[in-house]
């Protein structure tokens, strides 16, 4: 969302410092490209995302924590993740094991003859 917004498809509205799950961290505000605003927590020794807080136009808040970081080919990944709608979980994934692109052949990203 951060990246998204940062390179135009929305808006970076504040970033400040604030406490959450007693744990010091940056709150970044977002907007995206439909308008709706969005409360990203990042941990500032990691700069990964702790959470995410959307408020629905009717008022409702979901929460999705994001926990277990684990390298997956030089990118931290979540592997565990927890939403919460009004402070009631909703549902929580568990990624046992994950890899990126594994069915895609390098060769595909070859310069071509013609190129080298």
């Amino acid at each position: 969302m951060i990246v998204s917004a940062s390179q135009g498809e929305g808006q970076i509205l504040e970033i400040e410092g604030e406490q959450w799950a007693e744990k010091d961290s940056l709150k970044v505000r977002v907007m995206d490209a439909y308008g709706d605003t969005y409360l990203i927590f990042i941990d500032p020794q990691t700069i990964y995302p702790l959470a995410e807080r959307h408020t629905r136009p009717n008022g409702k808040t979901t929460e999705t924590i994001f926990n277990d970081y684990r390298d997956l080919d030089g990118l931290a990944t979540p592997f565990q993740l927890t939403v919460s709608q009004e402070n009631n979980a909703v549902s929580k994934i568990q990624i046992n094991s994950a890899a990126i692109n594994p069915g895609l052949l390098s060769k595909l990203f070859g310069l071509p003859s013609v190129l080298r």
